[in-house]
């Protein structure tokens, strides 16, 4: 949040009115909240890690629910790259309606795979994706 200015100038109270107690930052096009210190531009929920912990952040920090700007630090966490990968949000052009299940044009069924640390494990091949969701039940 922008603090009020508290010096006497001309524009002290406009920019008050227009600035004072609202968000500092925006919203980039990938969906992360960023703030500009000093000049230079970073990730809100990097900030917040290494305002609340102390220590700079991992590489790779997590947004327990998927949504990019909810930087509430209960939201937050620490991830490995596939761990972070593998809670992204299901992607526009998925036609199954689940991850990691996609038609193969060649068999014409759905085919379901799991990635884990670098490897591909496949599950199953099936004639509509709602089966998967039994394997999962």
């Amino acid at each position: 949040m922008w603090k009020p200015l508290t010096f006497a100038s001309r524009d002290t109270n406009r920019w008050n009115i227009r600035y004072a107690g609202k968000k500092a930052g925006r919203i980039e096009k990938a969906g992360y909240a960023v703030v500009s210190l000093d000049g230079t531009m970073y990730k809100a929920h990097r900030l917040i890690y290494k305002l609340v912990e102390g220590a700079e952040p991992p590489q790779f920090l997590d947004h327990k629910n998927g949504v990019r700007a909810d930087n509430r630090w209960d939201n937050i966490r620490s991830a490995s790259h596939s761990g972070n990968a593998a809670n992204c949000l299901l992607r526009k052009d998925n036609s199954s309606g689940y991850k990691g299940v996609c038609w193969n044009k060649r068999q014409k069924k759905w085919v379901a795979q799991i990635g884990l640390e670098g490897t591909r494990k496949h599950i199953g091949v099936f004639d509509q994706p709602e089966e998967v969701r039994s394997l999962l039940a």
